[in-house]
């Protein structure tokens, strides 16, 4: 669990980052970090020995048409693009491509799901029992899902509701940024997830932090 939070937070990491947090941990785990989490950043990501830092979620950016671009996907679908400023290359590593794809891209609303409730003082769980669901507050289990089809998500939860099941109350929420970009998302996922869509309900981001944070 701390390792993919750390992880998640840490898509760009300067060496001395990475060695004072796996300094807390198993020396397993540790080589872990090293050899496969982390790798050095490309020369083609570099200017002038540079690389610039995306201001919301702390990846490298990209050159876009129109300027520079978080390389964070789901970043620069939910956000204006903002630089935090520029780290120096030598020292520093990205996760990754797995990594990337698997843990980072949907990790990012994860986070910022958590940090909202965190912030307005909620108790809640950060992937708990070895991600059983990605967050738990009290007796509902959450599980944030970016699939860009609502059809394909909705029939995978329909076979089986993975760690979900464990909890009385059972969300399936979606990211606002991929509700915004794709028609009838929410309706299309609850159609298909058919008997299934009444004990799991289906929410967006921002739906589901105001019925929690007023609770």
């Amino acid at each position: 669990t701390a390792i993919r939070e750390f992880v998640i937070r840490h898509p760009l990491a300067d060496g001395e980052e990475i060695k004072t947090f796996g300094s807390e941990l198993p020396s397993t785990l540790w080589m872990l970090l090293q050899q496969h989490f982390y790798e050095p950043v490309p020369f083609g990501w570099t200017s002038a020995g540079a690389v610039s830092v995306c201001g919301h979620c702390g990846n490298a950016m990209r050159q876009g048409t129109t300027g520079l671009l978080c390389r964070t996907a789901a970043c620069t679908a939910s956000n204006n693009a903002l630089v935090k400023g520029t780290m120096p290359a030598a020292e520093l590593f990205r996760v990754s491509r797995g990594i990337q794809q698997y843990w980072v891209e949907p990790g990012i609303d994860e986070i910022r799901f958590y940090d909202a409730l965190v912030t307005h003082h909620i108790w809640a769980e950060l992937y708990p029992h070895l991600d059983r669901v990605d967050i738990a507050v009290d007796n509902i289990g959450i599980d944030l899902k970016s699939y860009s089809s609502p059809e394909l998500l909705g029939r995978k939860i329909g076979r089986d509701k993975g760690g979900l099941a464990f909890y009385e109350k059972k969300w399936l929420v979606v990211p606002d940024w991929l509700v915004a970009c794709t028609p009838h998302y929410l309706d299309r996922l609850r159609s298909a997830l058919d008997d299934t869509a009444k004990v799991v309900r289906c929410l967006s981001v921002s739906a589901a932090l105001q019925e929690v944070i007023g609770a």
